[in-house]
């Protein structure tokens, strides 16, 4: 069994227009690939998603409309 390398990575989101950028794709994915976003924590060096995904045989009517809603992030 191959040992999986972990990467040293000091720094993700550089700036508060990088964080924004993450967010703006995490609604888009959102859009794309439903699922219930319960939370978020975005730190310098890492981020971390509580989600889980909707198929759609369990999705409700009204979440089948509203796929393309925004999700409510600052």
């Amino acid at each position: 069994m191959k040992a999986t390398k972990r990467l040293r990575i000091d720094c993700v989101f550089f700036t508060p227009n990088d964080s924004g950028a993450f967010l703006t794709a995490l609604g888009l994915t959102k859009r794309r690939y439903p699922f219930l976003l319960f939370g978020y924590c975005l730190k310098t060096d890492h981020f971390i998603c509580c989600c889980k995904r909707i198929r759609a045989e369990h999705q409700p009517q009204s979440a089948i409309a509203d796929r393309g809603a925004h999700v409510a992030l600052p």
